[in-house]
């Protein structure tokens, strides 16, 4: 049987990673999920741990770019799934040391 890679599902860290300011202009974001970050799942988005913060301009940009979604980020000089990777294990840390 294949393993897949696990799916977290957290309000709370979403609820965390709209305070970050979004990555390309700093305003105010929303939580993107990276759809490149893991294998494709039946009507699944990727995991939370997986997730960045955008404005909502950037968010709809990204969406609609005739660019797809990783070269978008190319153009912007981003590497998300390495930001996301670092938050999300930041955060982690932090809960576990209770500074969250």
């Amino acid at each position: 049987m294949r393993q897949y890679p696990e799916r977290i599902r957290s309000q709370k860290y979403l609820s965390h990673i709209r305070t970050k300011p979004c990555l390309i202009c700093g305003a105010q974001a929303e939580a993107h999920h990276l759809t490149f970050a893991q294998p494709r799942a039946m009507s699944s988005k990727t995991g939370d741990q997986y997730t960045v913060p955008l404005c909502h301009h950037h968010h709809m940009e990204m969406h609609n770019s005739f660019l797809g979604e990783r070269g978008w980020w190319a153009v912007h000089g981003i590497r998300p799934e390495l930001w996301a990777e670092t938050a999300y294990a930041k955060w982690m840390k932090d809960q576990q040391d209770g500074t969250l």
